[in-house]
């Protein structure tokens, strides 16, 4: 687009803000969370890049990379205890029709197009399961070339790190863990800048940028912000979540399997020996 970005997502900020369908979801005070989540992919994604925004939740967040493209599409099965009352799912398509967003609930839709990028925006601390196998495949719908985006909470940030000294968790509390009905759906493992190293490494691709951003500067107060903006700016790793932006490679191929070295130091030595032959397990 020609139009200056901040100007782009103002606009579409205030447009989300009146539009959005479910009132009092969006907090105004992460507006500029919001938008640095498009502005961080910009200098990267060329004019009307096809873009798929997978786990995009109520489209909240997708509805701000129209800056970036026309051609955004967005998948989620919508699944999640809060989208299968009072027609929230329903809504949810809607939303997506009215903002010129083509929403896919079927996995094996993704597969009919190939993508220029592909964003997973807080989804895989989700995962009970090791991301390997979903991600691989998702990265075979990129071109070549295309980009991997990954948001995540940092795992270490400041707030995490005063709560377990004074003897609080640094995982959701317990009683929304607790009381959850059926199955958990909250944050099973987060992320450190060490685990989205390993990640690019093992997925094979190449580091564009990996950063960190505050998402969550509105559990502050006004008063707070700025001094810890200011903290943070020394000590990047203490900000609540990261950014990272990977790039596939001409002629890559999935790796569903580790190298000997890699199975020996992620099982150790022993139970390598005792338990394991990685050449008898199932990798996919």
């Amino acid at each position: 687009m020609n139009e200056n970005i901040d100007n782009v997502l103002n606009e579409l900020w205030e447009e989300n803000l009146k539009k959005f369908p479910f009132k009092g979801y969006i907090n105004p005070a992460r507006k500029s969370a919001y938008c640095a989540m498009s502005k961080m992919l910009h200098p990267h994604v060329p004019a009307n890049s096809k873009i798929l925004d997978f786990g995009c939740g109520p489209l909240d967040k997708t509805f701000m990379f129209k800056s970036l493209s026309n051609d955004l599409y967005a998948f989620d099965t919508l699944e999640d205890i809060w989208h299968t009352v009072d027609g929230n799912d329903s809504t949810i398509k809607k939303y997506a029709k009215d903002s010129g967003i083509n929403f896919i609930d079927n996995f094996n839709d993704i597969k009919n197009h190939q993508y220029d990028v592909i964003m997973l925006h807080d989804v895989v601390e989700h995962f009970h399961m090791s991301p390997k196998s979903l991600l691989n495949e998702l990265i075979g719908y990129l071109k070549d070339g295309g980009l991997l985006v990954l948001t995540v909470p940092n795992a270490g940030n400041i707030r995490k790190r005063f709560h377990l000294m004074k003897g609080k968790t640094n995982y959701p509390r317990y009683e929304y863990f607790y009381w959850y009905p059926g199955k958990w759906d909250g944050h099973v493992r987060e992320y450190v800048r060490g685990d989205l190293d390993s990640l690019v490494h093992f997925l094979g691709l190449n580091k564009v940028e990996l950063h960190t951003f505050h998402i969550h500067l509105d559990a502050l107060s006004k008063v707070a912000r700025p001094i810890w903006r200011a903290v943070s700016t020394l000590i990047p790793n203490t900000r609540d979540s990261f950014y990272l932006i990977a790039r596939k490679p001409d002629g890559w191929i999935p790796r569903h399997k580790p190298t000997k070295e890699e199975f020996e130091t992620a099982f150790g030595r022993q139970y390598f020996s005792r338990l394991l032959d990685q050449e008898k397990l199932k990798w996919e």
